[in-house]
Formats: C-alpha cells, structure tokens, sequence
C-alpha cells in the first residue's frame, strides 16, 4: 500500500497492521486498522464501479456490442441494474460485517441519488454505497481512542473524512427527517459528539455536518434541507431559480415550478423554530419574483399573448404571498 505524503511506506505499513482497543458496552473490541482502511477502500471501489462516467462507459460498451449483433436489447443497460449492485453490495457487506459491527456502522446500497442513464426503455441508476451509524456508542468509543498525531496524514484519516461527507449525505438526501429511522436517529443522538471528536482528531470536512448539527439544535433541520436541496435561496443569475423561470416557461410548467417554494416558505412559516429561515426565505423569494417580473418584459421573443399568460401566473404568485 502507497503512504500518503509525509508518511513513510513503513509508518503506513505499521498503522495498517496495528490495532485499536476501545470499550464497547461491558467489553473491550480490538479492530485492525488495515481491516478499517479496507472497508473504505472497497466502498471507494463500488463507488467507482456504480458511478455516472462508469455507467456510461458501460453503456457505451454494451451499445457497441450490440451494434455488432452480440446480446439483446434488454441487457444494454445490464450492468448498472439494480440487481446487480444490490449482489456486490451483498458481498462487501458479507466481507466486512465484523469491523462493521466492532465500530458500529451499518453499509447501504442507495441508487439513483446522482441520477440515471435512460435509453432504449431500460434504466440504469447511480448506485452509490453509504454509511449509517447503527450505535453512536460504538463509533464514538472507537473515535476517542484514537490520537491526532497517531492517525496525522494517514489512510485512515483520510477515510474518515470521507465519512463525514458521507453522513452528511445521508442527511441530506437519504433520510425522512419527517419519520426518521432509527439510523437516522443514531446520527442525531451522536452527531455533536462525533463532531467533537473530528475537530479533536484535526480531521478537516465538517463544515456541513456543523451547519446541520446548527440547524437540528434550532429546530429547523427539515426546513432548511428541503430550501437547501431546491436551491432556493442560490443568488438570482447564478443559478436557474425562481428569478429565471419565466425565461423558458408555459405557464403551467411556471405555476407549478412555483409551487414548491411556496409550500416550503408556507412550512416554515407553520413552524415557530423555524421563523429565522422563514423571513430569511420570504424576503428572497419576494426578491426574485420582482427580478422576474421585470425580467419578463424584457423577453423580446415571447409574443405579446404568451406575456399576458406569465404576468397573470407571477401575479397570481405575489398575491399568494399575502
């Protein structure tokens, strides 16, 4: 195995077959650092595999074969099947399920969270391996016998950064914070603590499981994730938003790209922790309808009649924030 810079090929050699003792429950657990580092590894390695530029060449590969007669149009898109991620997801999760259950995390197979190819009726979604945290004890135990300058510019800091993207993933857009489940509720209960325990470790990449953490103390956690995930509060010009959707619109399709904001803004107003982001929402919302509705007069190629349909949807929309 390669070190990372600034570690030796030795030093690395000696932290993957070192091992890590921390109490779980009325027990002391001995995890093998290399046992942890190969877990990540094979997650990096299913990533890969399942990923939109691998899919892709997959299909760009099966398209090939079948141009020239080999194999049926069903198995085009075979290889990003969900059968068949779920078969390797099986696999790794059967390799390492002692280190997963030693640290207390639980792998998921996800699919179509990054998106999906389509072409020739069948469908290959982005698979996408995560983590859950299935006892906060466990994980945290294990992260407070670690030392900074132990696991400084090694394999395993680097996965466990990874993690933390991962997590904050899971909160993003893999959990119902409306019913969450109890790996979500795993997350929440520990996630102060495993922040803590990162900034102890100088392990970078916490900045979004911080803002999270922020959010789920003030009560708004489920408010801003959805503003968040519809890029609702992005600066006007920056991104295709509320103040651009009358630039390439019927005005069904405008009404309706609207009402997602609305009934979000009208969910935070219902809730009382959540007021700060509510005002903070209305005023960019009322923002970008003024933008757009200056911006629809400027629009030289709709005709006069297509106009008079969006001004009446915008002014139906200002009118719906009271």
């Amino acid at each position: 195995m390669d070190a990372e810079p600034g570690e030796s090929p030795q030093t690395e050699r000696l932290l993957n077959s070192s091992t890590v003792t921390f109490p779980a429950e009325n027990e002391k657990v001995a995890v093998s650092i290399g046992n942890v580092n190969a877990l990540f590894t094979d997650i990096a390695r299913y990533n890969d595999q399942f990923s939109m530029p691998s899919q892709i060449v997959g299909l760009f590969h099966s398209l090939m074969d079948l141009n020239e007669g080999k194999g049926e149009l069903s198995e085009v898109l075979s290889k990003g099947a969900e059968q068949t991620q779920m078969l390797t997801a099986s696999g790794i999760n059967l390799v390492h399920e002692p280190v997963l259950n030693k640290l207390g995390l639980q792998l998921e197979p996800v699919s179509g969270k990054k998106g999906a190819l389509y072409g020739m009726g069948q469908k290959a979604e982005v698979g996408e391996m995560r983590i859950n945290i299935k006892d906060g004890r466990r994980f945290l135990s294990f992260l407070q016998a670690l030392s900074p300058d132990a696991i400084s510019e090694t394999e395993l800091k680097e996965n466990l950064h990874s993690l933390s993207d991962t997590l904050a993933q899971q909160i993003f857009n893999g959990y119902d914070l409306k019913d969450p489940s109890d790996e979500a509720l795993q997350l929440f209960g520990s996630l102060e603590s495993i922040v803590n325990e990162y900034n102890r470790l100088h392990i970078a990449g916490t900045e979004r499981l911080e803002t999270y953490l922020m959010h789920s103390k003030r009560g708004d956690l489920r408010e801003f994730i959805l503003v968040q995930s519809q890029g609702l509060l992005s600066e006007p010009g920056k991104y295709f938003g509320p103040a651009d959707w009358q630039k390439d619109a019927s005005p069904e399709y405008l009404n309706g790209r609207w009402d997602t904001p609305l009934a979000i803004l009208k969910m935070a107003r219902e809730n009382p922790k959540a007021q700060e982001l509510y005002h903070q929402l209305f005023n960019h919302l009322s923002n970008c309808l003024k933008i757009a509705q200056a911006n629809l007069e400027t629009l030289d190629y709709l005709s006069e009649e297509r106009k008079a349909e969006l001004r009446k949807i915008l002014q139906g929309i200002e009118e719906a924030f009271g």
